[in-house]
């Protein structure tokens, strides 16, 4: 399955949007449904079963935002980790999920419904930009903080919503689980689907006498501040993880949600960046170019002393290996590319021009292999 394409298998391209892939899913789902076969051989059965849990698999890393970014940027379903093993709240991918539990959810209820998983029940997921000097693209940052507004269990209440232990009671529907059980009728037959209480949302509590502080809602906005750690060479768009760093989960006993963190990245005013390698366009003189010289660029690593050779043309380039930014996939450096451009004098004195004029005179008899080579075409046209 790992080496099939996702979208081939829901039958549309790359770039499908969220409702788009919703669809295809619930078009193929009823498709292959097993219920469907089951008056079948057992040839056909195992054939529908196996496309089954390709759709549900598809659907499964397409729906969600964190394993689609992985697929489409890799082409895999795992990312390599280029920030190493181990940060504390650092990791800029994640995901898990039932393979089944999505399409039974969506048919009881009637291909409307949505994931009801446990992971429902933690707190509110987070975004928030971060933007980067160039400075911190060459080079990464540590310890970078961020401050924003995120909901944590109130601190007069505790996090109960409650004024007190009395105004707290056991929900009558779920009976204090936090699970609830129903069966609907389906074109499929009977389907049960537990999830959490509509009544208390999943905590098993009803609130009485809600405190005054959080008005029963349990938790409250504050600011917080988080540090992050950013590798050198990311760029626009991409995201950083921070697991547990979103809001608090209003039912105890489960984990905050996650941050996450986008990035966009400052332009340089000297170099043009294509990936991991840096182009800076290199201005010389007419007599540089003709004579060659010994100069010293800038490079994000400090100067560099280059050779440009006699006879130098506009748009010669000079690479400079392993001087571009760190690719923080393979660990290695990206190359800077020294393009010359060859700058001719807009403004000259009368006695620079008569100057000029006479070196013209003397050389008359140089070869310029371009010029030649275009009259030469252009005489046999």
């Amino acid at each position: 399955m790992a080496d099939k394409d996702l979208y081939s298998i829901l039958g549309i391209q790359k770039g499908a949007t969220a409702d788009e892939i919703k669809s295809a899913y619930r078009a193929k789902a009823k498709e292959f449904h097993p219920d469907k076969f089951a008056n079948k051989s057992e040839s056909e059965r195992k054939a529908a079963e196996e496309k089954f849990k390709e759709v549900q698999h598809a659907y499964d890393v397409l729906n969600d935002p964190q394993k689609k970014e992985i697929y489409d940027q890799y082409g895999t379903e795992e990312a390599p980790n280029p920030f190493g093993g181990g940060g504390s709240g650092f990791n800029p991918f994640g995901g898990s999920g039932d393979p089944f539990s999505d399409i039974f959810s969506m048919f009881s209820e009637g291909f409307g419904g949505r994931r009801q998983r446990q992971q429902d029940l933690s707190g509110d997921d987070l975004k928030v930009g971060l933007k980067l000097s160039f400075k911190d693209v060459c080079f990464g940052v540590q310890n970078k903080e961020i401050t924003y507004n995120r909901k944590e269990r109130c601190p007069v209440c505790g996090g109960t919503g409650a004024k007190s232990v009395a105004g707290v009671a056991k929900c009558s529907k779920c009976n204090g689980s936090g699970q609830y059980t129903r069966v609907q009728n389906t074109l499929f037959g009977a389907m049960r689907q537990t999830g959490p209480c509509p009544d208390c949302n999943g905590t098993g509590e009803v609130i009485k006498d809600p405190c005054q502080n959080c008005k029963g809602r349990k938790l409250v906005t504050v600011k917080h501040t988080a540090k992050v750690s950013i590798p050198a060479g990311l760029n626009n768009d991409q995201t950083i993880t921070l697991r547990g760093e979103g809001s608090a989960s209003a039912s105890k006993n489960y984990p905050n949600g996650n941050l996450y963190v986008v990035i966009s990245t400052e332009q340089s005013n000297l170099y043009i960046r294509d990936e991991f390698d840096l182009l800076y366009i290199y201005p010389i003189t007419i007599f540089q170019a003709a004579l060659g010289d010994k100069v010293k660029v800038p490079t994000i690593y400090g100067l560099e002393e280059i050779t440009i050779p006699a006879g130098t043309q506009s748009g010669y380039v000079i690479t400079l290996k392993g001087k571009g930014l760190n690719n923080f996939r393979t660990k290695k450096n990206g190359d800077l590319k020294i393009q010359i451009n060859v700058e001719v004098p807009s403004s000259l004195s009368f006695a620079q021009k008569n100057v000029l004029k006479d070196a013209q005179e003397k050389m008359k008899d140089v070869k310029y292999d371009a010029i030649d080579k275009f009259n030469k075409k252009a005489s046999k046209e």
